[in-house]
């Protein structure tokens, strides 16, 4: 099992949003994103599928779950304005739900002093069909970006 770049990856030359158009279907996908924050959360959907079939569970720094049901999109970061890095790992297989875990990690308050955030969601979409596309539903700021990788 070979891991490979999945999908052009792109950098954000001005605020906007983050797209992935050209994935493979592939039943294993790792993404990963660096988010430069403008106090916008970073959220995605999956083929542009913005219905009511997201559901996630998460922990922030270690703290007391949360749960999220009948959503429209994935979720991590915060809405500091801080920059957030990303890794969510998705099983993509064709003819089940998506399931993914995302780890994420905040730069929090400048200094030594501050420790960084850090947030853990286990998420699903309902959609049994493997995703090609990833969408961010809100913008990030210059020089944020998202790469693909996938296998079989």
């Amino acid at each position: 099992m070979a891991w490979g770049k999945n999908g052009t990856p792109e950098t954000l030359a001005s605020a906007g949003a983050l797209n992935i158009t050209d994935l493979d279907a592939r039943n294993f996908n790792v993404q990963l994103i660096h988010w430069i924050q403008n106090s916008a959360i970073l959220e995605w959907q999956l083929d542009g599928l913005s219905t009511s079939t997201y559901a996630f569970r998460l922990s922030d720094n270690g703290g007391a779950d949360s749960t999220g049901t009948s959503d429209t999109k994935f979720i991590s970061g915060t809405s500091a304005s801080n920059d957030e890095f990303s890794i969510t790992y998705y099983a993509n297989i064709s003819g089940e739900e998506t399931l993914a875990i995302t780890f994420d990690v905040g730069a929090n308050t400048a200094g030594v002093t501050n420790a960084p955030r850090r947030r853990e969601v286990a998420q699903k979409q309902t959609s049994t069909s493997q995703f090609t596309q990833v969408d961010t539903t809100n913008s990030g700021n210059t020089n944020s970006n998202i790469s693909m990788l996938g296998t079989d």
